[in-house]
């Protein structure tokens, strides 16, 4: 009876908040005798939208669920048991604890009750909440794309590509029965997942081409995104005179006897390490929220931000606008794309589960997100002037992340179906505004305008000074590289 009274008096406060409907704006049509359908009355028959468009079609590429982190991530994190357990030992009298400042007792605690799940299964492998979220997200494509699915008819229909690993294949797999709506025991038109296609040799829609354009002697040697990613964080956050050291160790190691013994435990990679226990965290179930983001309390947004920074400043090394060769490592699933369009009699549904890199690299063949000024490790490090930034990997490159085209057939007022299909393009299920000449916009554009707008983006191309130009910086990297080794080598000799 509580119950049913605290409802009813949630329901008349939000009734009471309630002031009315706004009227909707309608057509207006001009004072003649053309008018005259439009003005009888109730007798005036109903008429359609000017068009009326159902999917019929559409090619997704999308990014794999959340997985456990890389080996060496998992060490690095369970190597933050030793401070849980001195922690505990230090403060099991709840005395102690509670006589330390609040921001201190508030962040030790937490790490206290800290549950390290990061290494209970492989790495690498798609966990969970990852499978749960690939599930969730062909469910929600299903509710917009209902037309398409109730279309398909068999495992013809539909062209499973994936990247080789098995994160990439079971979240396509998961994508698919979210979005066809497969259920055990129950009819379902499609009764089996496709089996997923790899890249061959040769096919770089999913596997990009690195080697282009390539310096044959000597091969170039290219910095992996490790590398990129711990060059950011030693600026950043060097041994001896990081910030962030000092901070984390009054935060959790305030009593004076306690200082010069964990100031030195507190290394830059500890500090590198917390930050992964605090983002693996977020793709966890955890039944207590301390029990997985206690890591996360050790720093402040400011902190957060920079190790965005970290990640945003990786990615557009690896597959942003660095340089001629990573901005259109998107070209071959842009030609992939046009080629969908350009055939009325292909699969209905072409799906591409695939990595960050995927997406990263459609979204910079698309040229969106380019900032006027170059991301660099200086810009990126010293002061605040690339912080608004359009380049945020954290939007654009995230779990799931996924680009959908779709093909639309469209029917006029009379219901006379339109000879030229209508296109839209979504990332992360949000249309794309597409712009053309005379800053005309659309985010349901004709297919033919759609396809000519993709073939200017793929002449987008280095020229051969830009092509040679690119060579001998990459020369002259290798040059620098060797006279690097050969220096250490050579100090090493001496000592």
């Amino acid at each position: 009876m509580l119950v049913f009274i605290a409802i009813l008096l949630s329901t008349s406060q939000v009734l009471a908040k309630f002031r009315g409907f706004k009227d909707p704006i309608f057509p207006q049509y001009p004072n003649d005798m053309k008018s005259i359908p439009f003005r009888l009355g109730s007798m005036t028959p109903y008429h359609p939208p000017d068009k009326t468009c159902v999917a019929i079609r559409c090619h997704c590429t999308v990014r794999h669920g959340a997985k456990y982190p890389k080996e060496d991530v998992q060490t690095e994190i369970s190597g933050l048991n030793f401070i849980q357990e001195y922690l505990n030992a230090r403060y099991k009298d709840e005395n102690a604890l509670n006589a330390l400042p609040k921001e201190n007792r508030e962040a030790i605690l937490k790490i206290m009750k800290w549950v390290n799940k990061t290494s209970s299964k492989s790495a690498k492998e798609i966990n969970q909440h990852g499978l749960q979220t690939m599930y969730k997200l062909g469910s929600r494509w299903n509710s917009r794309l209902l037309n398409i699915v109730t279309s398909i008819e068999s495992e013809k229909d539909i062209e499973f590509n994936s990247a080789i690993e098995d994160r990439c294949v079971l979240s396509g797999q998961e994508f698919l029965r979210g979005f066809l709506k497969i259920q055990k025991g129950k009819d379902s038109t499609v009764i089996e997942i496709p089996l997923a296609k790899v890249p061959k040799k040769g096919d770089h829609r999913i596997k990009l081409d690195k080697g282009k354009p390539e310096v044959k002697e000597p091969k170039v040697k290219k910095p992996d995104e490790e590398e990129v990613e711990i060059k950011f964080f030693n600026k950043v956050c060097p041994q001896e005179t990081c910030y962030l050291r000092e901070k984390i160790v009054k935060l959790l190691f305030p009593s004076d006897d306690e200082w010069e013994t964990w100031r030195n435990e507190i290394t830059s990679a500890r500090i590198r390490a917390m930050y992964m226990a605090c983002a693996n965290s977020y793709v966890y179930d955890y039944s207590n929220e301390e029990e997985g983001h206690a890591w996360c309390h050790v720093f402040d947004i400011d902190d957060i931000i920079m190790f965005e920074n970290m990640h945003d400043y990786q990615y557009y090394i690896k597959n942003g606008y660095n340089d001629i060769k990573t901005k259109n490592y998107g070209h071959p699933m842009m030609r992939d794309i046009l080629g969908f369009l350009d055939k009325k009699d292909t699969e209905k549904f072409k799906l591409f589960a695939s990595h960050t890199s995927n997406c990263l690299s459609l979204i910079t063949g698309f040229r969106m997100f380019e900032d006027k000024d170059k991301l660099s490790l200086k810009n990126m490090t010293e002061g605040d002037k690339m912080s608004n930034r359009k380049w945020k990997s954290s939007l654009l490159g995230n779990y799931a992340c996924n680009i959908m085209v779709v093909v639309y057939e469209c029917e006029n007022a009379n219901y006379e179906i339109s000879e030229e299909e209508e296109v839209s393009i979504f990332l992360n299920e949000t249309p794309l505004e597409m712009v053309f000449e005379n800053e005309i916009t659309c985010t349901q554009c004709p297919i033919d305008a759609v396809k000519n707008l993709i073939i200017q983006l793929l002449k987008d191309t280095p020229t051969d000074e830009e092509l040679k130009e690119y060579e001998n910086l990459q020369k002259g990297k290798i040059v620098q590289e060797k006279i690097g080794e050969t220096s250490i080598s050579e100090s090493s000799v001496k000592t």
